[in-house]
């Protein structure tokens, strides 16, 4: 199996992303509330989707739509405390 460069670039970008994200949630798991940072980050599905939209131009239905408003209504919930 062979990767050109761009594929090589990207595959490397992923998992630099995806370390940084460990990392990131555990850090902030030994500083801040558990609680709070597993439900923040369990909003990857979100991310997905908003990457799908800009990088694939897929629409998102109005289910989808609902679902991002009412997690983002979540998000400040929890934010408020």
């Amino acid at each position: 199996m062979t990767l050109s460069r761009r594929d090589a670039a990207v595959v490397g970008a992923v998992g630099i992303g995806d370390t940084l994200g460990n990392f990131l949630f555990a850090a902030s798991s030994s500083r801040g509330l558990v609680s709070v940072t597993s439900v923040l980050a369990s909003l990857y599905p979100m991310v997905t989707v908003a990457l799908a939209r800009v990088v694939l131009s897929e629409r998102i239905d109005r289910a989808q739509q609902f679902g991002v408003l009412a997690t983002l209504g979540g998000v400040a919930l929890i934010s408020a405390g």
